[in-house]
Order: structure tokens, then sequence, then C-alpha cells
């Protein structure tokens, strides 16, 4: 009884020792190694996010997820090799991990049943629904692998991420025109000024339906013509959202014209001649009486 028992423990000894090595070196007809041990990880994955990009702002609630991996499979070492047990990612916005890609090694008697080891991957995916503000994406790639140190072999297992953050707006931004009214003007030159609730990357307006005018900020509205009028302002923000304010009808009328002054000089002119005259009469009056003369009766001739 007891050697049954021992013969059973040889051979599942035997098994065991077998599958390890089917699990990390290529099969010989004796195993050369006198140890095994888990060591720390000679390479790591290498994850390049194309899009979403960094610290960028997008106008739409649906993006492409566009990432690549790869791990640097050296031959320095003997026996090397490794591969990618699993790729998923995490979103700011979703509770759970979204898996893209496990290894998985179905029988480990069997090589030719095991899926085949990669050190790439790539995946373009889309993602959809994605919430207004700040967001985040990460990739997240683990691996395994192994190599024969002298008569030791070595295996090891690690991972790398790489995280993106972006912004969602797809909220136009809000322009409100100040003090302009729909009313007559009687100036040619009206300030132009108004406000936006957010970063903005352009603002301009067009009057009467002319081509658009770039401005920075608050202005004035020059030369304008007599008649009617109608003034919108838009503002582009960082996103490329377009806010359009409400459109403000105007007139600028002729101003009234200046009544001319009271012709003064005509009226004062003969009043002075008539009292040049009579002071002229009243003289020689005087004079003839200083004379003994009878005074003579005169009338103003009219």
């Amino acid at each position: 009884m007891k050697k049954k028992k021992l013969l059973t423990a040889t051979l599942s000894g035997l098994i065991f020792l077998a599958v390890a090595q089917l699990n990390f070196i290529k099969l010989t007809d004796a195993d050369p190694y006198i140890d095994y041990k888990f060591v720390a990880a000679p390479v790591h994955p290498i994850i390049t996010i194309l899009s979403p990009e960094n610290n960028t702002v997008y106008a739409s609630n649906n993006l492409t997820l566009n990432f690549n991996s790869i791990i640097d499979n050296r031959s320095d070492y003997l026996y090397f090799q490794v591969r990618i047990k699993s790729v998923y990612y995490q979103t700011s916005w979703q509770t759970d991990n979204v898996t893209l890609y496990r290894w998985s090694d179905n029988d480990p008697l069997n090589l030719n049943d095991d899926d085949p080891f990669i050190n790439e991957y790539s995946c373009k995916l889309s993602l959809t629904g994605i919430p207004e503000g700040k967001q985040t994406v990460r990739v997240i790639v683990t691996e395994a692998g192994s190599y024969a140190d002298g008569a030791i072999w070595c295996s090891f297992g690690t991972g790398g991420s790489e995280t993106v953050s972006f912004v969602i707006d797809t909220t136009p931004p809000n322009v409100s025109i100040l003090q302009m009214e729909n009313a007559t003007y009687t100036e040619t030159e009206i300030p132009l000024n108004f406000t936006v609730n957010e970063a903005v990357s352009k603002i301009a307006y067009a009057l009467d339906g002319y081509e658009n005018v770039t401005v920075t900020g608050n202005t004035s509205l020059a030369g304008l013509s007599f008649g009617a009028h109608n003034l919108t302002v838009y503002a582009v923000d960082v996103a490329g959202n377009t806010g359009v304010s409400e459109t403000i009808c105007f007139t600028i009328s002729e101003p009234e014209p200046t009544p001319e002054p009271f012709p003064t000089t005509m009226v004062i002119a003969p009043i002075a001649s008539v009292a040049v005259v009579g002071v002229a009469l009243l003289l020689y009056y005087f004079k003839k009486r200083k004379h003994g003369a009878s005074p003579v009766p005169f009338r103003l001739l009219r």
C-alpha cells in the first residue's frame, strides 16, 4: 500500500514538472534546470494612445479610441520569451473595465491548444455617449515571460498603462450685446459692447449681413450710414462650437437742421439810420434858433 502511494506521488510530481516545463521552456529530453524563480521583469509594455489626444477639447460625445502596444522581445537571454496576457481599458464615465484581449492556455499539456504568443497589440474602436466635462481613458496591458539564466529558469510578469485626459464640450457659448437697443440713433459711431460666458478662440460681428468682421473685444461701429441697420455677434469656443447673439435692428437718422439765427443786422441798420437823421435835424434846429431864426417846422418824409 505504501509503495502504491509512493508511486502515485512520484507520478504526480513528474506530471507537475512536465507541465511547468511546457509553460516556461521548450521541451528537451531532460530538464537541464536546477531551480525556478520569479524575477523582476526586464521589459515592459510601451503603450501609445493616438486618440483621443491628451489635453484636448472635443465638440462631440463620440470619439475614437486608437492605440497600440508593444513589448520588446529582446534576445540577450537564453530562451527568452514574452507575451501579452491581457489588454483592457478604463474610462472615467464607466464603472467596469472593458477587456479587449486575454491570452488563454487552455490545455497545459498541449501547446497546440494554447493561444499564440503575441508581443504587439493594436486597437481602434468607437467610444459613444461620452458625457460633458473633463474625462479620462486609461489603457492597461499586462505581460508574462521567461528566460534561462544559466541553470536557473526565470519567469516574470508585469504590466503598464497610459492615460489621456480630455474635455467634452458640445454647448455653444452664450453671447449678449450690451447697451445697444432696437432704437434710432443720431450719431454715426456707436460703441459695440458684448459679453461671452466662456473662453473663446474667435469673436466676430456681421453688420447688415455683410462678411463677418473679426474683433478681439469691445469695439466701435464707425462711419455708419443713415438708414436702417442690423447687427449680430458670433463667438467660437475652443471646442469649435459657435454661439450667436440676438440681432439688434437700429436706425441712424439725420440730425435735425439747425435753425438760422434772427437777422439782427438787417433790423439794426434801419434803426441806426433813423437815429442819425434825427440827430442831424435836432442839431440843425438848435443852430437856427441860436442865430435868432424862427424855428421852421419840419416833418419826416416817408
